[in-house]
């Protein structure tokens, strides 16, 4: 019943932007925005309680809740880079579309930089165990 839900509101506002951008294209861009951001926004319950989930399972393996924010960090980045980028291209702008992707790309690698760390150090730990 949810995605039904989604899915209407989708079409409804597919519609619109489609009939407003006829007489004016900016507000067909802008009613576009806006039922995106209504999808994403009822859908957040059901992310907040994969997060939650994700975390306790994480603690009771023992593996580090850091990891696990790293990767939903980089997976909100990436949904939010796409996003950001197919509205961009959706109003005509694709160098800025493009800019979006590469400061996306470069947000990422700086969220996993401290995981990235974690591993490096654990590997060379190892390494220097096994060296004669």
């Amino acid at each position: 019943m949810e995605l039904l839900r989604i899915v209407g509101i989708g079409l409804c506002g597919t519609l619109l932007a489609l009939s407003l951008s006829r007489i004016q294209g900016a507000y067909g861009v802008l009613v576009g925005l806006g039922t995106g951001c209504v999808v994403l926004l009822s859908v957040m319950g059901q992310v907040t309680e994969i997060r939650d989930w994700l975390l306790q399972y994480a603690q009771g393996g023992g593996l580090s809740q850091d990891y696990i924010r790293s990767v939903l960090k980089v997976m909100g980045l990436c949904a939010l880079t796409e996003a950001g980028s197919r509205l961009c291209r959706d109003g005509g702008q694709g160098h800025i579309a493009y800019q979006v992707e590469v400061s996306g790309r470069v947000l990422m690698l700086y969220a996993v930089l401290p995981a990235a760390k974690e591993l490096l150090l654990a590997g060379s730990a190892i390494l220097e165990t096994l060296a004669p």
